[in-house]
C-alpha cells in the first residue's frame, strides 16, 4: 500500500519497465519504508499485548527484508506473465490481475518468515536472553468411520524464562 501511494505521489523513475511498466523506484522505496514502519507498529502492539519488548533494530530489519522479498515476488510473477504474454492471471478480480496477483508477493515472504521464525529465537529479538516466547502449534484429527475427517488446530503463545527450560 505504501509502495502504491509513494509511487503515485513521487514516482518518476521506472523500476523495471519491461517487466512491470507502472512500478517506480520511488514506489519501491516507499514500500520498503512502509514495511519497516509496519514492523515498528507491530512491535508496539506486540508489547501492549504480551509486555515483551522486541528489539527495534530487528523489527526494522525484518520489515525491510519482508518488504524487499514482497517486491521481488511481485516482480518475479510479473516477469512470468510477460514471458508468456499473459496480462492477468484470471478474471475473478477484474482490473486486479487475478487472484494470484493479490498473493504473488506473499509467496516469497511466507518461506522467509518461517525460516526467520526458526532461526531467530525470541531471546535475540527481545534482546533479553532470559526471556523466550513459546509458540506451540497443536493439531488434532477428528476422523469418522466413513474415512473422511477434519483437521483442526490451535496455537498457544506464552512468555517464559530461559532458565525454566534448562532446569
Amino acid at each position: 500500500t505504501m509502495a502504491l501511494f509513494a509511487g503515485m505521489a513521487f514516482g518518476k523513475h521506472k523500476l523495471a519497465p519491461k517487466v512491470s511498466p507502472k512500478k517506480t523506484r520511488e514506489g519501491a522505496v516507499g514500500g520498503l519504508v512502509g514495511g519497516m514502519v509496519g514492523m515498528i507498529l507491530f512491535r508496539i502492539v506486540f508489547f501492549l499485548v504480551t509486555e515483551v519488548q522486541l528489539n527495534i533494530g530487528w523489527c526494522v530489519l525484518l520489515g525491510l527484508l519482508g518488504a524487499a522479498m514482497g517486491q521481488l515476488g511481485d516482480l518475479s510473477f510479473s516477469a512470468i506473465k510477460r514471458l508468456y504474454g499473459v496480462k492477468d492471471y484470471g478474471n475473478l478480480l477484474p482490473g486486479h490481475g487475478g487472484v494470484l496477483d493479490r498473493f504473488d508477493s506473499v509467496i516469497l515472504v511466507s518461506p522467509l518468515s518461517e525460516v526467520l521464525q526458526l532461526l531467530l529465537p525470541m531471546a535475540v529479538l527481545t534482546g533479553r536472553p532470559d526471556r523466550l516466547l513459546y509458540i506451540s502449534p497443536s493439531l488434532s484429527e477428528n476422523a469418522d468411520c466413513s474415512g473422511s475427517g477434519s483437521v483442526s488446530g490451535s496455537v498457544s503463545v506464552s512468555v517464559g524464562s530461559f532458565f525454566d527450560i534448562h532446569q
